[in-house]
């Protein structure tokens, strides 16, 4: 299977999402919008899995909240963007940093993430 990347959302279904520690893949990492909070927008990253290695094993998951500021949204304006765009723009940017923040975590503890019965599951790498 090739290396998936949360840049690149089309992978198979199926085996190790973290072979050789790669990124987390774009379908496993969830975008929320939280709404506005007084001039500034709230959204969250998250993935979801099932840790087998804890005691006792048990579902978790792992958030990067982010905010998009009334003057970054002034700033995008002035510069001829929309809020929809500097959105994007970040939405990619921190997909990016928080799969590399995973990915750290599971290389860090020797872990790695597979799709078992359509849920991710942490699991001790082998070697």
């Amino acid at each position: 299977m090739g290396r998936a990347s949360l840049l690149s959302p089309n992978r198979e279904d199926g085996g190790s999402v973290d072979e050789d520690h790669e990124l987390p893949s774009a379908v496993d990492v969830e975008f929320l919008k939280d709404g506005q909070h007084g001039d500034s927008f709230r959204y969250r990253l998250r993935i979801r899995f099932f840790d087998s290695t804890a005691d006792p094993p048990s579902e978790v998951q792992r958030i990067f909240p982010w905010d998009i500021t009334g003057s970054e949204i002034a700033e995008a304006e002035h510069a001829g963007r929309s809020h929809v765009q500097l959105e994007t723009e970040k939405l990619e940017r921190y997909r990016y940093s928080f799969a590399r923040r995973v990915q750290t975590e599971m290389r860090l503890s020797k872990t790695r993430l597979s799709r078992e019965g359509g849920r991710l599951v942490r699991r001790r790498a082998a070697g």
